[in-house]
């Protein structure tokens, strides 16, 4: 099955803008709460162990914000989409799972769902050009290693 271009293409800024959004809000120092904190499990709420818990480093803060700014950058340009969807497609399942397992609302873990099913279409979609960022083995190079002795250029020696 082909994927059109034009879904291919809505696709990549659909993760890169979402990422982009949350990513340089992260770097600019938001969205996590910053500092030390104090969580009651009888009265808190996970999300607010969450927030709490992933703003108590600024660096890991910014860590995380540097997670979703760089894939998202990667696939606003053809060349290196493959390698932005391989980076956000682990991110992007972590979060979502974070999302759903700490209570998050449902609309919050719904969208970085669909930025994670996304990211796997869209890893799909270029298989091929995926297959060879993991080396020539994975690509179908296996069929040149099938002869014993034989060149890698196809030559006899």
């Amino acid at each position: 099955m082909r994927v059109s271009r034009a879904a291919v293409i809505a696709g990549r800024v659909f993760v890169a803008g979402v990422f982009l959004v949350y990513g340089l809000l992260k770097l600019a120092g938001g969205q996590f709460v910053p500092g030390e904190f104090r969580f009651d499990s009888r009265s808190d709420s996970m999300v607010t162990l969450v927030w709490h818990f992933y703003g108590y480093s600024p660096v890991y803060h910014r860590f995380v914000g540097l997670a979703e700014v760089v894939p998202a950058i990667l696939l606003l340009w053809p060349r290196t989409a493959a390698l932005g969807a391989l980076l956000a497609l682990p991110v992007a399942a972590n979060i979502a799972v974070m999302d759903w397992c700490f209570g998050f609302p449902a609309s919050a873990a719904g969208l970085i769902t669909e930025v994670a099913a996304v990211s796997a279409a869209l890893l799909w979609a270029d298989r091929g050009r995926v297959m060879a960022l993991c080396g020539p083995d994975a690509a179908g190079g296996a069929a040149e290693r099938a002869e014993p002795g034989a060149a890698a250029d196809g030559g006899g020696g």
